[in-house]
């Protein structure tokens, strides 16, 4: 009996001990767990709790045991986390599973945000006899969602996020921003519409395909600004994200804005759609080329214009070997200009035909990029224009050389008139015949410069050069022009005593015509002043006036044939045909020297003559 008793209090002291050993492991786990672990009654009393959490809120385990759990100072400060823990508590003693996530605050200085597990243990019966609660430190994943948030709503594109079945989960601050509604309003699915209503059946179904098969999306689209209402094209790109398994935790998309870009490549498009039509038109001549002219492309028009076969100008033909020496150098001028400006301003030039024969053009290039050195030109045949302004020239040098005839008897008439009628002492008709004769000069002037003109384009403006002296050549038209003048003071500054080689009659156009448009031009003023100077190559003449002046934009065309000077109703009083300064500029030209103006709308104009020196 006794052994039987010894036998039975030794089996009891063993039980204790796996007992004590089981609870101990228990407790150890409990310590030691990357949760903090406790246990609760039904009602919420703390049973028993891990060293962990009570170590950080700084209280010991003797003081939170036997108490409601949503008592302790971790959540105290927070009424709403109380009543948060408070209904989770007693939905996990209904026997269900509860995860929340929650903040604790003992002190101003410490804070945690924790994920929080609730669990119900049930007895034999089914009956919860406890519950479990895990509590896990989230604080700095939660700390690093917030700063990606952060920087992901410092992205200027509009970035977001997808579970894996598709559904909007989050998106930056842009996104909201730009299609102007709540967060509430686009999770799920309702993003889809945000987008144009054309998009969006392709959109749902790309992204439909790219949820299902995991590749990257990407598509685009147009989105709807909230504010405007206007419609922009975006870029969409999601990637799906993976665990360690492979499989698509959430999916990572942005949008970027492509609107601008998507317009440019539709004007692009239908550039060269227009530059394809211009090109197959053949109303002109198309060619690309380079520096050294060898040709790229060409259309139909170029090809019947040089008369050679698109094969022999894109294989053996240059750009050189069919230009005439004479236009080689401005051909050369053409290339600095493309080089420096991007443009070659167009100009008259003539290429030789297969057969030999020219054919004059007007020829204007561009380079076709920065970084190419392939230029585009533009030419188009002017053959007709060429002769009909020949038909023109000679019938003006015709119609000049008979004009002269009448005119000139017209002038001997009417000085053989006031001749007679001096004789005979009558005076009533004499500023009537002054009259007359002042016309008819005018009209011979004219008829003069016409015939000028035209023999200069047909290329028979003759000269007769002798060595002068330029001052010599100014001083004596000052004096003709003083004398017939009467509304302004002719004033010569300075001497140069330079010579030159020149017709004087051709040098007296050139000083007539700038000191005649000076008067013509300054009806207000009462002066023009002319001034000599020289340098160690040239001679240079300078005819100031105070008058209309200029306007900047006109000043280039100065020169041209034709052109009287007419910038506003005011000034289209002035008589004249417009070929005194086109005379003029060719005559200097054919001396080597040059021909300019400044000049300021209002405030007058300065034209200036540089000639070279006679050499020895």
């Amino acid at each position: 009996m006794l052994e039987r008793r010894l036998s039975t209090h030794r089996e009891q002291e063993q039980f204790q001990d796996a007992l004590f050993r089981i609870e101990q492991l228990r407790k150890n786990i409990l310590d030691s767990t990357y949760f903090n672990v406790a246990t609760l009654s039904p009602d919420g009393i703390l049973l028993e709790i891990g060293q962990t959490p009570s170590e950080d809120a700084w209280l010991q385990n003797d003081v939170l045991i036997g108490k409601p759990f949503v008592e302790a100072s971790w959540w105290s400060c927070s009424p709403v986390v109380q009543q948060q823990l408070r209904h989770a508590i007693q939905q996990a003693a209904g026997g269900e599973n509860v995860q929340i996530e929650i903040a604790i605050c003992p002190s101003e200085t410490f804070y945690r945000d924790i994920d929080v597990t609730i669990t119900p243990r049930f007895d034999a019966d089914h009956n919860v006899r406890y519950l479990t609660y895990g509590g896990r430190d989230i604080t700095q994943r939660r700390q690093a969602e917030e700063e990606i948030r952060v920087l992901v709503d410092a992205i200027p594109q509009l970035v977001w996020i997808a579970r894996p079945d598709g559904s909007h989960d989050y998106c930056n601050q842009q996104w909201y921003d730009y299609v102007g509604l709540a967060r509430e309003q686009t999770q799920g699915m309702a993003w889809i519409q945000s987008l144009h209503p054309e998009d969006q059946q392709n959109a749902l179904h790309t992204w439909q395909t790219a949820v299902q098969t995991g590749a990257i999306y990407e598509v685009e689209q147009r989105v709807r600004n909230g504010r405007t209402g206007e419609y922009r094209w975006f870029l969409v790109r999601g990637v799906p994200c993976r665990d360690a398994q492979g499989k698509i935790k959430n999916w990572f998309g942005t949008c970027t804005d492509v609107h601008d870009k998507k317009q440019m490549e539709e004007a692009l498009r239908l550039s060269e759609a227009r530059f394809k039509a211009l090109f197959d038109a053949n109303i002109i001549g198309i060619g690309l080329a380079d520096p050294q002219g060898r040709m790229y492309e060409v259309n139909e028009a170029l090809v019947q214009m040089f008369g050679y076969t698109r094969e022999e100008l894109l294989s053996n033909i240059h750009w050189d070997e069919i230009t005439p020496p004479e236009f080689r150098e401005r051909d050369l001028n053409t290339l600095r200009e493309l080089r420096e400006q991007g443009v070659g301003l167009p100009f008259e030039k003539e290429f030789v035909r297969k057969d030999g024969r020219r054919v004059p053009v007007v020829i204007g290039s561009a380079l076709l990029s920065e970084e190419s050195d392939i230029f585009i030109s533009f030419m188009m045949d002017v053959t007709d224009r060429k002769q009909l302004e020949q038909r023109k020239d000679e019938f003006i040098s015709i119609a000049s050389h008979e004009l002269k005839t009448p005119l000139t008897v017209l002038k001997l008439l009417l000085s053989r008139l006031s001749r007679k009628l001096v004789r005979e002492g009558i005076t009533e008709s004499e500023k009537e015949l002054v009259r007359m004769e002042a016309q008819v000069n005018t009209l011979t002037r004219l008829i003069n410069d016409l015939l000028d003109v035209s023999k200069i384009q047909l290329g028979k403006f003759d000269y007769i050069d002798e060595p002068l002296v330029f001052d010599t050549v100014v001083r004596e038209v000052v004096n003709t022009l003083q004398q017939i003048t009467t509304t302004h003071t002719l004033c010569l500054h300075s001497t140069s005593n330079c010579q030159i080689t020149a017709d004087a009659n051709r040098l007296e156009q050139v000083v007539t015509n700038l000191i005649s448009n000076a008067i013509k031009y300054s009806p207000q003023a009462d002066k023009v002043d002319i001034d000599l100077a020289a340098s160690e190559n040239s001679v240079l003449l300078k005819v100031r006036d105070y008058g209309v002046g200029i306007p900047r934009k006109y000043q280039k065309t100065i020169f041209d044939s034709f052109n009287r000077g007419t910038y506003t109703r005011k000034e289209r009083g002035f008589p004249g045909l417009g070929m005194g300064l086109y005379i003029s500029r060719e005559i200097v030209k054919q001396y080597g020297g040059s021909i300019s103006v400044e000049s300021e709308e209002g405030e007058g104009s300065t034209f200036a003559v540089s000639l070279p020196l006679l050499t020895k």
